[in-house]
């Protein structure tokens, strides 16, 4: 909640000094993306955490809501919010000669604030760089087979932190009509979570998932 009334509370701000100097301008949007972690796999001694050695993807193309507060031609304030899962996984058993089990999934979702650099030409074709602060609640989904192994409820347990990352993106905003436009995008995440897990109530091992990734979006903007 504390990163929403952050994102409302800049939004305001923004707002309030642009419409001073009488240039305030709003976009709205939505925006779908997919992703692709740079560190999905690890051999044998490098794993996450006990046997978990991979980490999928789990893309939902579900659009997202974002707006941009533009100040002039060139800069913009850009608020938008991001949700992405990935799921766990081993890729062997070596116990029962599975192909391999999950644990559960990590949730991610929250707020992102952004300033955007614009280079306006009398093309239809904008592009833009952008640099994002993203401010993220993580958590994690725990496969109830894992989390009550053996019939004892919560005897396996993940504690993931909430952990801010920042994002640099290129981009490019296509007039299709009057006051709309195609946005298209590809970034780069920096994202790093800290988990700690607990076998039958005692901590048993920390560990950080590194959740770096390059994402790509397509999107739709409205001028009003």
């Amino acid at each position: 909640m504390r990163h929403f009334i952050v994102i409302a509370l800049l939004g305001v701000a923004a707002v309030s000094l642009a419409d001073e100097h009488g240039d305030v301008l709003l976009e709205i949007g939505l925006r779908s993306s997919c992703f692709e972690l740079r560190d999905s796999r690890r051999g044998a001694g490098r794993h996450y955490l006990g046997s978990l050695d991979e980490l999928i993807e789990e893309t939902d193309y579900l659009p997202l809501p974002f707006v941009n507060i533009r100040f002039g031609s060139y800069w913009a304030l850009g608020l938008g919010y991001d949700a992405f899962r990935i799921k766990t996984w081993s890729r062997s058993d070596s116990g029962g000669g599975e192909i391999g089990h999950s644990d559960g999934t990590i949730d991610v979702s929250g707020p992102s604030v952004s300033a955007q650099f614009c280079l306006p030409n009398r093309t239809r074709y904008t592009p833009f760089v952008e640099a994002s602060l993203l401010l993220y609640n993580t958590s994690f989904d725990h496969l109830d087979s894992w989390r009550n192994a053996r019939g004892d409820a919560n005897s396996h347990v993940l504690d993931i932190h909430d952990e801010n990352g920042f994002r640099l993106g290129l981009g490019c905003a296509i007039s299709l009509a009057k006051d709309w436009s195609l946005v298209l995008t590809a970034e780069r995440t920096y994202l790093e979570v800290d988990a700690i897990y607990y076998l039958y109530g005692r901590l048993a091992d920390t560990t950080t998932f590194p959740l770096d990734n390059t994402r790509y979006g397509i999107g739709v903007k409205y001028r009003l």
